[in-house]
């Protein structure tokens, strides 16, 4: 067997098979070498920038009446006046002023003057009114014809605002038993 020897880069004599390995991997080490700075360059000529992001939100005006707990409910009615308290719900954006207004009811014949309650079976009417304040002077209406409204601020949650009802005395002749009801309707100007 006859082994050949050869000057490796490294002036050793060295074995043909191990000169090879040799020049294998110092050309592989030579390569790493000369792709470490390449590879580090991406990194060093990393840059940075700054700037804003603007972020905006629009909060519409807007009020709801509460529904299903509005109430005036003035129990059983003996011919003698009847002051009940009732509370209807307004909710409004925080900051907005509103105006509550009420119309006359679906009492046939009812007016500003007269809300009518009624008895469908057997028929039969009361008259009635819903005022803006505890002595029951201005009747809560529209702001016309003598009627006045109510006002509030919201402050985005639920607000309640007090009715005040009345059925006057003296309301026995046509009267028939049973339950009457009205439905006013109740306008959130805002």
């Amino acid at each position: 067997m006859i082994l050949l020897f050869l000057e490796s880069p490294r002036n050793t004599l060295k074995p043909l098979d191990f000169l090879i390995r040799d020049i294998i991997m110092f050309k592989a080490q030579n390569v790493l070498i000369g792709l470490v700075p390449l590879l580090m360059s991406q990194f060093t000529l990393a840059a940075t920038a700054t700037g804003t992001l603007s972020v905006t939100a629009n909060v519409v005006d807007t009020c709801t009446v509460g529904t299903g707990s509005n109430l005036l409910a003035f129990g059983t009615y003996t011919g003698v006046v009847s002051d009940v308290n009732g509370l209807l719900f307004v909710t409004c954006t925080a900051g907005d002023t509103y105006s509550i207004a009420l119309d006359v009811g679906t009492g046939a014949g009812a007016s500003f003057t007269n809300r009518i309650l009624t008895n469908p079976s057997p028929a039969g009417t009361l008259q009635y009114n819903i005022y803006t304040t505890a002595p029951r002077t201005i009747v809560w209406g529209d702001g016309t014809a003598g009627t006045g409204t109510v006002a509030g601020t919201g402050n985005g949650a639920s607000q309640s605002v007090t009715v005040f009802g009345r059925i006057p005395a003296g309301q026995t002749v046509g009267v028939t038993p049973g339950n009457y009801t009205d439905a006013v309707t109740i306008t959130v100007t805002f």
